[in-house]
This record gives structure tokens, C-alpha cells and sequence, in this order.
């Protein structure tokens, strides 16, 4: 029942996305990398599924996303997925400042120069 009313309601699947990414988000602070992870991941397909391919709540969730997995120990698998909210956030704000955009500069450099690879 649940799954059949998410197929029809994009408004609630982006919520339900909303929620998974605040779990998500909850689990990384209390250490619990691997369920961080996965509610991560899952927010992604849900966000997909309601907002297109295109999103800032998607890039938000990108990042986060990068975070957990850097900080579960496996800093080659975080580059790809912080490189892709980059991506996202390049093409939302194409050359126009943005504290988003700003946000996950910063992490990828940051992410990059304590893995080594700077």
C-alpha cells in the first residue's frame, strides 16, 4: 500500500525523501555510518523519483551522502559522489554565486586535500 501510494504522489515521496535525509543526517552524527548511509541513499531515489534528475535538495543530499561515506572509512568512494553534487550544483547555478555551490567546493577540497589527493 505504502509503495503504491509513493508512485502516485510525488509530494509525498518528496517528503518522505525530506525525512530519510534528516535520518540520514541523524545516524552520521551518532556514528552509524552504514544506516546513514543507506537512508542516504535511499532519500536519492525517492528525490529522484519526485524532483527529476536536477534538484538542490538532491545535491544537499549528494553531500551529505559524500560525508557519510568519507567518514565510514572509504575516502576513494566519497570523491565520485561529491564531484557529482558539484556537478548538480553547477548546473542549478551555472557562473551566479552560491552558498550551496560555495558549500560543496569547499568539501570536495576538503575531502581531496585529507585523502591525499592535493
Amino acid at each position: 500500500m505504502v509503495e503504491s501510494a509513493l508512485r502516485r504522489a510525488p509530494g509525498i515521496r518528496a517528503a518522505l525523501a525530506r525525512t530519510l535525509h534528516g535520518l540520514g543526517v541523524l545516524l552520521e552524527r551518532q556514528g552509524r555510518y552504514p544506516d546513514a548511509e543507506q537512508s542516504l541513499r535511499r532519500a536519492l531515489e525517492l528525490q529522484r523519483a519526485a524532483l527529476g534528475p536536477v534538484h538542490p535538495d538532491m545535491a544537499r543530499t549528494l553531500q551529505d551522502l559524500a560525508k557519510v561515506i568519507d567518514e565510514s572509512g572509504k575516502p576513494h568512494r566519497c570523491h565520485p559522489v561529491m564531484r557529482q553534487a558539484l556537478a548538480m550544483q553547477r548546473q542549478l547555478n551555472g557562473s551566479q554565486p552560491d552558498p550551496g555551490l560555495a558549500e560543496t567546493i569547499n568539501d570536495l577540497g576538503v575531502l581531496l586535500y585529507e585523502s591525499g589527493a592535493l
